[in-house]
């Protein structure tokens, strides 16, 4: 009995776990903000999708809660690859004691009747709603985008300026200082200066031609404005981290024996790449896949260049002949490959210690032989001889 209700529990949770999880479900608009205004009042539509039928269940969340009203339904019925509308009611009050973006949320979220003892993973998702209630005075906040990072090119580096404090701002300048890994100064740079009204965004520019070598860099961005400032730092990649394989070779490898092979790579990078390890596949003559080895994963340092070391046990014996070497350094998720040769040649013959004493053997056996032989000889001489007297 406890093995047939433990089954039908693993059943249920299986069915509800499969059906309700495995959706797509989405909600647009993602997010919508507006700056602070005494009193706002605004009605708004978005829409809720699903891959599936379900039922959803719509909520308000967040600190902008008690200024946000949902108008449609808190229980929706989603059908397959069809969009369901929600609308909701925006009404701010006439004053927030707090400068700054306040943030509310309107979820919707998958309906799952309870099971008991039954756990059931829920999606959701949400509109995010901002609003923006202005500084006194003047109050800059700072977005910064880089565009174009790539080696030998002029990047373009933009800062957005947004005025969230009640007063316009007269004149914003950027000041954009460009450091690499030694926190070394390469550049500074410098933005047009404009003005900005409150509430508003502007972008201030500046361009760089990258003539340097691919890695990690760091930009200090500062923006003066009416005698204050702002600013962030970013770290940023020019051209992408990039190791090359310089040289894959191996001696000739004497069939029952373990071979080498040695790869030298390259970093082109200026910081760690970690965890890169090599592969070698071997083909045979026909091209077949024979034999592979991989290495251990090592970390490869700005600018190194190591040799990795592969080993091809040959000791139960392979066929003599050239093989094709492929080998292939993976690392972060791209790779670099490059062929070579190895060729594997019958031992050499030499004369050891054993060749060494069978010849000593036969060498005394022989002259045993020739000993005995003349001894014989001289015998049979002698006793012609002593015929001939007789």
């Amino acid at each position: 009995m406890k093995k047939a209700v433990l089954l039908a529990a693993f059943f249920i949770f299986y069915y509800v776990f499969a059906t309700h999880s495995a959706s797509a479900l989405g909600i647009a608009p993602g997010r919508v903000e507006m700056n602070f205004m005494p009193g706002y009042e605004n009605e708004f539509t978005g829409y809720v999708s699903s891959s599936n039928q379900e039922d959803i269940e719509m909520y308000v969340d967040g600190e902008l809660k008690e200024y946000i009203t949902l108008l449609t339904p808190d229980r929706l019925t989603i059908y397959p690859d069809k969009q369901v509308a929600y609308s909701f009611r925006v009404k701010l009050p006439e004053t927030f004691e707090r400068p700054g973006r306040h943030v509310g949320y309107i979820w919707a979220m998958q309906h799952v009747e309870a099971q008991p003892g039954v756990a059931v993973a829920r999606v959701k998702v949400g509109t995010t709603v901002r609003v923006n209630v202005p500084y006194p005075g003047k109050y800059a906040e700072l977005t910064f985008t880089i565009k174009n990072p790539n080696v030998n090119d002029t990047i373009v580096f933009e800062i957005g300026v947004t005025n969230l404090g009640k007063e316009n701002i007269t004149q914003a300048k950027g000041e954009i200082e460009i450091l690499d890994q030694a926190n070394g100064t390469l550049v500074m740079l410098q933005t047009e200066g404009k003005p900005i009204e409150t509430t508003m965004t502007e972008t201030l520019q500046a361009t760089w031609f990258s003539d340097v070598a691919p890695g990690l860099y760091r930009a200090k961005v500062r923006v003066l404005y009416d005698g204050e400032t702002a600013g962030l730092e970013r770290e940023f990649n020019i051209g992408a981290p990039l190791i090359k394989i310089i040289n894959a070779s191996a001696e000739p490898i004497i069939n029952g024996t373990i071979g080498k092979m040695q790869t030298k790579i390259r970093s082109y990078w200026n910081d760690e790449i970690k965890d890169a390890y090599l592969e070698v596949f071997i083909k045979d003559m026909a091209g077949k896949p024979f034999a592979q080895h991989k290495s251990e994963n090592i970390n490869v340092g700005a600018f190194d260049a190591p040799v990795i070391t592969s080993f091809w046990d040959t000791s139960e014996g392979v066929p003599l002949g050239n093989y094709t070497g492929l080998a292939v350094l993976r690392y972060l998720d791209t790779n670099d490959t490059k062929e070579f040769g190895i060729a594997v040649i019958a031992k050499p013959f030499a004369f050891g210690s054993e060749w060494l004493l069978i010849i000593a053997v036969v060498a005394v056996i022989a002259g045993a032989a020739a000993i005995a032989f003349l001894v014989r000889r001289r015998k049979h001489k002698n006793k012609f001889a002593q015929k001939k007297l007789m």
